[in-house]
């Protein structure tokens, strides 16, 4: 099951859930140099920023995954942090296309990458969707070169517009078409799982 927060639900459970989530995947797991406190991963964006979650529960309604959304329009984390990153300026502000960040699967799942393909095919499928009927045209992100099969086999993959300078670790940035093609495959995708 999916579900949508905004920065009004930041006082539920299930928002408090996936951000001790992000603390066990990018501190624990990537290692990353990501601000936590009281186990909560929380960065800028999610205190000042207006930023839409897709979070995915499982069927005892806990968080097994998630992901956030933010106008171009506004401060992002390409703007911001990944500014001096890519080899290619990437200098993107339109109303029609957002920055998707801190996707992520939480790694204690049982099943292993059955279970993380599945959860990513549900995200993925409200992150189109949601597009979709926002009237959001195209989804940027910072990806790892890693999860290209991964959006190769949910049939949703990005047109990489930039990569990372050579003396740091390999880093593509990538602009997602928001089509409706796209949202029936990971749709189908989905359902399958």
């Amino acid at each position: 099951m999916l579900t949508t927060l905004t920065k009004n639900d930041r006082t539920c459970a299930v928002y408090e859930e996936m951000l001790r989530g992000r603390a066990r995947i990018f501190q624990d797991r990537m290692n990353w140099d990501v601000s936590v406190h009281d186990g909560k991963e929380v960065d800028w964006y999610d205190l000042n920023a207006d930023p839409i979650y897709i979070v995915a529960l499982n069927g005892d309604g806990h968080v097994v995954g998630s992901l956030r959304v933010l106008p171009t329009v506004g401060p992002t984390m390409l703007a911001r942090e990944f500014r001096t990153v890519f080899r290619k300026s990437i200098d993107v502000q339109c109303p029609t296309t957002w920055e998707c960040t801190r996707f992520c699967v939480h790694s204690s799942l049982n099943g292993g990458a059955v279970r993380h393909f599945n959860v990513s095919a549900k995200l993925l499928s409200g992150l189109c969707e949601l597009a979709l009927q926002s009237g959001i045209k195209h989804i940027i992100a910072v990806y790892e070169p890693s999860m290209e099969r991964l959006y190769r086999r949910l049939g949703w993959s990005p047109k990489c517009i930039s990569t990372s300078w050579p003396w740091l670790r390999r880093t593509c940035c990538g602009l997602w078409d928001v089509t409706r093609d796209a949202a029936h495959a990971l749709r189908q995708r989905a359902s399958e799982c």
